[in-house]
């Protein structure tokens, strides 16, 4: 995740083999931002993040370890 997280709704943290990736949904409810992995930028909702995009990192041998909504 950047430093600057005022713009994120709610964040998915993966790790796999010591790495990590953050997907990110922005306040827009619709921006998709991934860091690490893919480094995807996307217009979508939230429903597409759990059904697509989480499940095609498990796929990959990501693990789900956190999810949170930003205060």
């Amino acid at each position: 995740m950047i430093d600057n997280d005022d713009h994120v709704h709610e964040v998915w943290i993966m790790t796999r083999d010591g790495e990590e990736l953050t997907i990110e949904l922005w306040k827009d409810l619709e921006s998709i931002h991934v860091h690490g992995g893919d480094g995807e930028s996307y217009t979508c909702c939230r429903e597409e993040i759990v059904t697509h995009t989480v499940p095609k990192y498990e796929r990959a041998g990501w693990t789900l370890t956190a999810n949170y909504e930003v205060a």
